[in-house]
């Protein structure tokens, strides 16, 4: 089982945060500014590394040297291959 880096740091909090959370807070209004600065850094984190990911994927265009386009079904096919992998048309 692969967990996702978002599932890990959720767990890191409720493991380690809640807890010491009501009795920081309840001595500091600071530590809900820090509590609240940490959610918004983990947040951007979060959004650009999935933007980054996104553009990536759409970046990758079937006329990649990874990629060969059959001439029969237009599939993309892996350069390596030497049939299409749906129709089986030899390249």
């Amino acid at each position: 089982m692969r967990l996702q880096p978002t599932t890990l740091v959720a767990i890191g909090v409720v493991v380690g945060v809640v807890p010491a959370l009501r009795f920081a807070v309840a001595r500091n209004p600071a530590a809900w500014v820090a509590l609240g600065g940490t959610f918004v850094l983990a947040g951007v984190g979060t959004a650009l590394r999935r933007r980054r990911e996104t553009t990536a994927a759409t970046n990758a265009s079937a006329d990649s040297v990874h990629y060969l386009v059959c001439p029969e079904c237009a599939a993309r096919n892996y350069a390596s291959r030497d049939a299409c992998r749906l129709c089986g048309e030899q390249f």
